[in-house]
């Protein structure tokens, strides 16, 4: 499935300063037993399959392991509740992994629609 998608992203996690997954390939440990992140994106432009996905947002919210390269994540989504069905449904696939990626996502709530602002 292709997919492009530019535009803004967050990212927040619990460590105490600065999140050492990012720099690491997601190989070095976090700062606490788990690892708690949320992240934000706003789509200015974006096209996954066909379906155009711009000025919509998604925000994503994980509990994984230490480790994250270990998998095993818990992950919820929350899109953009002004998306039709086909954006929905494609946002979805691409920040669930199921469009592709490592496959370090052991469980997915279903998505929630809501307001998303990234700012």
């Amino acid at each position: 499935m292709p997919w492009n998608l530019n535009g803004t992203y967050l990212e927040s996690c619990n460590c105490d300063v600065v999140c050492p997954c990012t720099t690491s390939g997601l190989t070095a440990p976090a700062d606490h037993e788990r690892c708690q992140v949320t992240l934000a994106f706003h789509v200015d432009s974006g096209n996954v399959d066909g379906v155009d996905v711009s000025d919509r947002s998604v925000a994503v919210f994980i509990d994984a392991p230490r480790v994250m390269a270990e998998g095993g994540w818990q992950v919820a989504l929350y899109l953009d509740g002004g998306a039709d069905d086909g954006q929905a449904d494609a946002l979805g696939k691409v920040f669930s992994g199921q469009a592709g990626g490592p496959g370090l996502i052991q469980s997915l709530c279903d998505h929630v629609d809501a307001q998303v602002t990234v700012v």
